[in-house]
């Protein structure tokens, strides 16, 4: 049986806080910013390109969600909401400004992350140790290419490709946030996969150590 000890020392999990947010409790909402910004964060700049424009969306996809917590029936996770929110507000930001991606603007001292603080799987300039002076410029390079091509590919298979390989999201988690399918998660992100080999043909080769 829980105590009131075991009450006070759990940490709330995403429904209770959503409940005493949704009853007027700020400091609730406030608690459930604090746990997801990062995630959401990394998610729409890997999706957006630019820092501050990443900042804009991530901010505002919280401040939908906040306003819309009355309507949020909890039939998905409220992490899977918010996916959802902020995956339709980097769709609208990218058809305003249909620009190629700035890569170079995501900085070598902070790589892609998942939730758990993992390095992405799509930095391969992270598999390399650093040999020497000229390194530094070979990563960014590097980076900025892949990121390009991550740029490039259709929507539906960028969205993937940053859901699977940058948030490390499981196929399940994925269809959710998507509303479709696995089956056709997994046929978007083998062909996504391709794309990028073809688009990066050469380029961690010609990396790679002798």
């Amino acid at each position: 049986m829980e105590t009131a000890v075991d009450r006070v020392v759990r940490a709330p999990d995403d429904q209770d806080l959503v409940a005493r947010a949704r009853s007027g409790d700020r400091d609730a909402f406030g608690a459930l910013l604090v746990r997801h910004q990062d995630t959401i964060f990394n998610a729409v700049l890997r999706l957006v390109g630019e820092h501050h424009r990443a900042l804009d969306v991530a901010q505002e996809t919280f401040l939908r969600a906040f306003r819309a917590l009355p309507s949020f029936k909890g039939d998905s996770a409220f992490s899977t909401w918010l996916y959802r929110i902020a995956l339709n507000l980097c769709s609208t930001e990218r058809a305003k400004r249909r620009r190629p991606l700035e890569a170079r603007m995501l900085s070598l001292d902070a790589p892609a992350r998942d939730g758990d603080g993992r390095r992405s799987d799509l930095d391969p300039a992270d598999r390399r140790p650093a040999n020497g002076p000229g390194d530094d410029a070979m990563r960014s390079e590097i980076q900025a290419r892949v990121h390009e091509a991550i740029d490039a590919l259709e929507e539906e298979f960028r969205s993937v490709v940053v859901l699977r390989d940058l948030c490390d999201m499981s196929y399940e988690e994925m269809a959710e946030v998507l509303d479709c399918p696995i089956g056709t998660i997994r046929s978007r992100l083998h062909r996504a996969r391709q794309k990028l080999e073809e688009s990066l043909r050469g380029v961690v080769s010609t990396a790679a150590p002798m």
